[in-house]
């Protein structure tokens, strides 16, 4: 697999950013794009991603709020794994810049993992080197984030390989905050307009089943 190209992307007024990650069992795919623009992806598809259609009451109520998100300093991901690729992947999008500098992990071997709020970056280091020795992302997660300094600021979500996830919200996370599990994908927001936002975004990516997991990611976040 070559490494999935996607058209450069930079930072606007009230354009929110997503990075978007990828790895698989041997190298790792990173790919950037604007939220809501059609981007080529020139690799494994002559298509363009484009949203999904809506599917679902979870789906509607968050388009509902999409209005209010983008006026607000929201936080949102969507990481997930694909058991018939072996890839993992992260798509994020939040007003901070620099986000996938400090927010997205991914790793071959192991999994993806966001952490976010008040972003400490060694977190996903750690979590990863556990899940590359064979944790689950929940044990992980909760290995990572036990007795961790400054632990009440943080948010963290994670998937392994075998589609298992774990999160961790600190009781400090910032305004309105949620976490949903689904089938080998977990969301997690935080200073959302709705705790309906990552509801959606799981329904959204368990019924793509089929589609490249990039576009997965992707469509989670439209």
């Amino acid at each position: 697999m070559k490494i999935i190209q996607i058209a450069p992307a930079f930072l606007q007024e009230d354009t929110n950013f997503l990075l978007l990650g990828l790895a698989d069992q041997r190298r790792i795919h990173i790919a950037s794009a604007y939220i809501g623009k059609t981007t080529n992806v020139t690799d494994y598809s002559t298509k363009e991603i484009r949203p999904m259609p809506g599917r679902g009451e979870g789906r509607d109520a968050a388009r509902a709020v999409a209005a209010d998100q983008r006026r607000l300093p929201v936080t949102f991901s969507i990481s997930g794994t694909c058991r018939e690729s072996g890839m993992s992947g992260i798509a994020i999008t939040t007003s901070s810049i620099s986000v996938g500098s400090r927010c997205p992990w991914v790793r071959a071997g192991a999994g993806a993992v966001a952490t976010q709020n008040i972003t400490d970056p060694t977190i996903g280091c750690d979590v990863l080197d556990l899940m590359g020795a064979g944790h689950s992302a929940s044990d992980a997660v909760s290995a990572a984030m036990s007795e961790r300094e400054h632990a009440e600021y943080r948010q963290v979500a994670a998937v392994d390989l075998d589609g298992r996830t774990g999160h961790f919200s600190g009781s400090r996370t910032l305004g309105v905050h949620a976490v949903t599990e689904g089938d080998g994908c977990v969301a997690a927001g935080n200073l959302l307009s709705s705790t309906a936002v990552t509801v959606a975004m799981v329904e959204a990516f368990e019924n793509s089943d089929g589609v490249h997991l990039a576009e997965r990611l992707v469509f989670a976040l439209d």
